[in-house]
């Protein structure tokens, strides 16, 4: 370690910028896109120039009072507002919005808008796929209940449970609920007052 610092300059200039400046998104940290709004200036090494712009700003089509998302088919072309929005998916949205308060989830589309479906509007945060789970014992020995969690796009949905086909809950806003399985393969699904569905395997191991 000696025999390396003595080969250095007395003032290695470490404090110094390296790589070339570059714009990058302040929100995402990718290299800034034509939507990123709010960008800043960083020196990356010559390895790191060539990283993936960002894909988390898009170009919505938005109502006057900019509450919903529109297309030509519910809304007058003329009137529909155009706006830079930070899309996350929704389980990255979800953890996002603890540390970012000012965090804007993505508008809903309005409810006459034909081909109006977002591609991933709900997610499940836990258990995650294919999972191994454990389901707690009660203090009277009787089997008590895992919390499930999911994230969905928009802040005012509806979801309903369904646990191998069978209804077990409804949750609005914040989306946990208590749920008990016996040991072995179970299939989570959740619809939304949208009719979106997302399912998931999971194992209860005791």
């Amino acid at each position: 370690m000696f025999a390396i610092f003595g080969l250095l300059p007395a003032s290695p200039g470490i404090d110094q910028e390296f790589g070339a400046p570059v714009e990058i998104c302040a929100n995402s940290g990718m290299l800034a896109g034509k939507h990123c709004e709010e960008t800043r200036m960083e020196s990356l090494p010559e390895y790191l120039e060539n990283t993936e712009i960002c894909k988390y700003h898009q170009l919505l089509a938005l109502n006057e009072a900019e509450t919903h998302r529109v297309n030509s088919s519910c809304y007058k072309v003329a009137d529909i507002h155009h706006k830079a929005w930070f899309v996350l998916p929704p389980v990255q949205a979800w953890y996002y919005q603890q540390y970012n308060p000012g965090f804007n989830r993505l508008p809903p589309y309005m409810e006459v808008c034909e081909g109006a479906t977002s591609k991933q509007i709900m997610q499940l945060i836990y258990p995650r796929k294919y999972a191994r789970i454990k389901i707690p014992l009660e203090q009277d020995g009787s089997r008590g209940r895992t919390i499930f969690e999911a994230a969905h796009q928009n802040a005012n949905a509806m979801l309903y449970w369904h646990l191998d086909n069978n209804y077990v809950g409804l949750t609005v806003g914040t989306h946990q609920l208590g749920i008990s399985a016996e040991k072995g393969l179970h299939t989570i699904t959740l619809i939304d007052n949208m009719g979106n569905e997302v399912k998931q395997r999971f194992e209860v191991v005791e």
